[in-house]
């Protein structure tokens, strides 16, 4: 935690949020792959116009689906990194402060 301008600044929380929203996606991924694999063992069963219409349909909304999770994950990733990049700036500020205690 640290202090900014008056406001408490608590890090941890969003770290932990990141994890979890990883958790999630990764859970999804995973849900993704079994709905694709029973997808293809449909298409084996069924042939028509309904089912060239369905599949395609399946295929638009799968990939928009996977371009989310997609995004989702560098969001995620930017977040962590943003968190880390937080958390060593403010140790870098804690040092120079105590090295300005010890010296002066």
């Amino acid at each position: 935690m640290a202090i900014q301008n008056g406001f408490e600044v608590h890090i941890e929380p969003t770290q932990t949020n990141a994890v979890s929203i990883e958790s999630v996606l990764s859970n999804m991924q995973q849900d993704m792959i079994r709905m694709r694999s029973s997808m293809e063992a449909l298409n084996a069963r069924w042939t028509g116009p309904s089912h060239d219409t369905f599949t395609a349909a399946f295929s638009r909304d799968f990939e928009t689906a996977l371009d989310i999770w997609e995004d989702m994950m560098e969001i995620t990733e930017e977040i962590r990194d943003a968190c880390s990049d937080y958390s060593s700036c403010e140790r870098e500020v804690y040092d120079v402060i105590q090295a300005i205690r010890i010296g002066g």
